[in-house]
């Protein structure tokens, strides 16, 4: 996703046991408690297909000083596992299009 020292963007990978209901969209509205905690506002969860499956993106913002750290992540459980690919920017309109094509690219591999 670009050089290394430009700090625009983030992506990261989680996985864990699945403890909740299953559905992404659980999986999702938790994560939220999260990062409400952490000052994120602007939340929305909306149904979303994540490497070709069934799930959930969680999209919010954090404000700070005229400021955006626009995150997007996307829920997927597969098998008793669910996955949560993250995504950040602080160029939300430039990384929208690269961040839904990263989702449908999205691979779990067994």
């Amino acid at each position: 996703m670009g050089q290394r020292t430009d700090r625009r963007h983030s992506l990261i990978v989680f996985r864990a046991a699945n403890r909740r209901t299953g559905r992404p969209g659980d999986i999702a509205a938790g994560a939220r408690t999260s990062l409400e905690s952490s000052g994120f506002t602007d939340f929305r969860i909306t149904d979303a297909r994540v490497g070709g499956r069934e799930g959930a993106l969680l999209e919010c913002a954090l404000h700070d000083a005229g400021r955006v750290w626009a995150v997007r992540e996307y829920f997927v459980a597969v098998d008793g596992v669910h996955f949560c690919l993250g995504l950040g920017s602080s160029v939300p309109e430039e990384d929208a299009a690269l961040f839904g094509e990263i989702a449908a690219r999205f691979e779990i591999l067994p």
